[in-house]
């Protein structure tokens, strides 16, 4: 039978004393190499994992990953080229008896200079995503970016790459309602938050205790301290009463709002509100007119649902409100 010499070519070459194979102009053997070789020869080092090349004559270790077994990862050598490994479903775990620091570290060495700083190394996660009606990769990167600058301040960066547009989202494993996201330390002297359900509340670290929220600008469908609605984004309507016509021309939720009173008005109206727990407590003023019969503006009645105000004179006696009149109102719940 015969053997195509361009793909395998099987010699024992005796050089040095060792016994070689060669096996497509690579030569393998126990051991490093000897003597002399021409450029285009490899030999590997079947013994110690160690890939040379020939440089000049002469036998030089190639830059690669050197023997894996038998030696450790400090006998490793610098890659001249990227490296990919299939690992199909094999694992890759790396065991410690103790807590050790940077255990699996990315490190840029590049020295920062004054105005320059240097980033890190962006290892990524990556998935596969469908996007464009085609495959693409989809991964999530990280990474440090220490700012320009005498201890300038440092970023730290969560980021996506790859073609997809999809929505991202983070999940945090805080499944009980005791688990806290910690921000600075594990005590009381540093915040956190807490997830119950489906509401975040502000902690102490160590949950003893809730925790101090600062914002320049709060915005809610509702305001519940202590659990019960105070204040709702929910626009008031008029339930009944006021006069023909009358309208809410302006709202923001319950804590402000203006009602038209209509023509024709009765000395009352009754405003519909979202549920509160007991009822609600409102404060209107009418701001178009002011008179000997059109006195005051206030609360008469409440329910969980609804509020009633009406118009009374200066001698407390139940009046309509003139056609048109503006009220300003306000409705806290209890």
């Amino acid at each position: 039978m015969k053997i195509k010499l361009a793909l395998l070519l099987i010699t024992l070459l005796a050089t040095g004393g060792s016994l070689h194979a060669q096996v497509n102009n690579q030569l393998r053997g126990a051991g490093a190499p000897s003597g002399s070789c021409t450029s285009s020869q490899t030999y590997l080092d079947t013994t110690n994992h160690v890939l040379y090349s020939c440089n000049n004559g002469t036998w030089s270790a190639s830059q690669g990953l050197g023997n894996l077994t038998g030696r450790g990862w400090d006998a490793l050598l610098a890659p001249a080229s990227n490296l990919s490994i299939l690992m199909g479903s094999n694992t890759s775990i790396f065991n410690t008896t103790s807590a050790v620091p940077q255990f699996f570290a990315w490190k840029n060495t590049t020295a920062a200079v004054v105005g320059t700083s240097q980033g890190s190394p962006l290892p990524a996660i990556c998935g596969r995503a469908f996007h464009g009606s085609a495959d693409v990769e989809d991964c999530m990167t990280i990474a440090t970016l220490p700012g320009n600058g005498n201890d300038a301040a440092i970023q730290w960066t969560l980021g996506h790459t790859g073609a997809s547009t999809g929505p991202i989202s983070i999940l945090l494993p805080l499944t009980t309602t005791t688990s806290v996201l910690q921000f600075g330390g594990t005590s009381a002297g540093f915040p956190g938050l807490r997830a119950s359900g489906i509401e975040i509340t502000a902690v102490l670290a160590n949950a003893s205790d809730f925790a101090n929220f600062r914002a320049a600008k709060i915005q809610a469908a509702t305001f519940t301290p202590s659990g019960n609605v105070l204040i709702s984004s929910t626009a008031p309507t008029i339930s009944s009463g006021f006069g023909t016509g009358a309208s809410i021309p302006s709202q923001n939720g319950t804590a402000a709002f203006t009602i038209n009173v209509g023509t024709t008005s009765a000395a009352t109206g009754v405003i519909g509100l979202p549920s509160a727990t007991t009822g609600w407590n409102c404060f209107a003023t009418d701001i178009t007119t002011t008179s000997t019969t059109i006195f005051i503006t206030k609360q008469t009645a409440s329910t969980q649902t609804t509020a009633t105000i009406g118009n009374f004179s200066d001698v407390a006696a139940a009046v309509a409100w003139a056609d048109n009149d503006i009220l300003r109102v306000s409705c806290f719940a209890y």
